[in-house]
């Protein structure tokens, strides 16, 4: 299989699976958070291990494809042809889905059946309504204001209080979007420093110094390791699989020491460092993965996989907050080990199901 090729294959083949483990980390019960239980271990290795890597490789590979073909020179006018491509594909998205999900919302607010299963108290107010595009937990009593962090936390955490709109997963497309209109600064900075560049920002990454509405340093890093690749025109399964192929032990070694420090200790201890070694080594094992299976011919890109996992990633958010997330806390999780393994579990199972289902019935008519 030619290395271009391979590649191509190994994105679209990722797409899909990488996106299931982005919906498992924003399943949460309070169950799960029992320790010594089985659901516990399920929800620990799921939700804050292994789907921890998704986001941080879409990211990269957002920063490959956009860059793509740039290895000659990056001018206004590509720039502005590329940006015009992405307004189309993600910030008309972006605006439309927001937008779906809060007319469903205030619809859902006002009949009397939904409206119990809702949070109460959310103000439709131009302020509100506002925030929902961009930032939700700047709003009065969810978080203190930028302001006041001086005040209330050290200096290394005034950046580390997550920040969302109000349909949540979308602060990637958020995120992603201002990224495509800084590039050109990515470019050049990219372009001179190399691999130099990228170290600082693993550096500041490293940290845990991360979240300005609209910026994070795990976004600009792992775009700006992603357009490293095609910015000096190079395949970044050439530069990953051989040399990496030490993580197919490594990751499974150090995301099992994480699960073990994690619940020895359960949230008092937050190994940082080990979370985000892992989460590197992560990308490079399922790249290194991926690729043998596919050049050994074990596994093949499903193309409505794959063209599936953007509609996954839109709805997902809203089937777990709007319906099926109320519907599982309105009753007690079960005591049994097992069975509390399959109350996580299924509610992903669901979405997922009905995900697919709708996209595909969508598409066929």
């Amino acid at each position: 299989m030619a290395p271009g090729e391979l590649q191509s294959k190994l994105i679209d083949t990722l797409r899909f699976p990488l996106m299931v483990a982005v919906l498992l980390t924003h399943i949460d019960f309070p169950f799960a958070h029992w320790e010594g239980s089985a659901a516990w271990f399920l929800y620990t290795a799921f939700n804050r291990i292994l789907g921890c890597v998704g986001v941080p490789f879409f990211f990269f590979i957002s920063g490959y494809l956009f860059f793509n073909k740039t290895d000659s020179g990056f001018p206004v006018r590509l720039w502005l042809e590329k940006t015009r491509r992405r307004a189309r594909t993600l910030l008309l998205p972006y605006i439309l889905w927001i937008t779906a999900y809060l007319l469903f919302y205030y619809a859902l607010y006002h009949i009397p059946f939904t409206a119990s299963f809702l949070d109460k108290g959310v103000p439709y107010d131009a302020n509100y309504l506002l925030h929902a595009y961009w930032n939700t937990r700047s709003q009065p009593g969810h978080f203190a204001s930028f302001l006041s962090r001086f005040d209330e936390y050290p200096f290394w955490k005034w950046w580390t209080t997550p920040t969302f709109p109000v349909l949540g997963q979308f602060w990637f497309i958020r995120d992603l979007f201002l990224l495509i209109l800084a590039s050109p600064l990515i470019y050049h900075a990219v372009r001179f420093f190399k691999l130099g560049g990228l170290l600082v920002l693993g550096a500041l990454w490293l940290l845990d110094i991360r979240y300005l509405p609209g910026w994070s340093n795990a976004s600009l890093l792992f775009f700006s390791a992603g357009a490293y690749f095609s910015i000096h025109g190079k395949l970044f399964t050439e530069a990953l699989v051989r040399p990496g192929k030490i993580t197919l032990i490594a990751y499974p070694l150090l995301a099992t020491t994480e699960l073990l420090v994690q619940i020895e200790w359960l949230t008092q201890v937050q190994c940082y460092l080990l979370h985000r070694i892992a989460i590197l080594a992560g990308i490079v094992f399922f790249i290194n993965l991926t690729a043998r299976l596919l050049q050994s011919d074990k596994i093949r890109p499903c193309p409505f996989l794959s063209s599936a996992s953007c509609f996954l990633f839109a709805i997902h958010q809203p089937w777990r907050t709007l319906i099926l997330g109320r519907l599982f806390f309105k009753h007690p999780p079960p005591t049994a080990s097992l069975t509390s393994c399959v109350y996580y579990l299924s509610e992903a199972v669901l979405i997922v199901a009905l995900s697919l289902g709708i996209y595909y019935l969508a598409n066929r008519f």
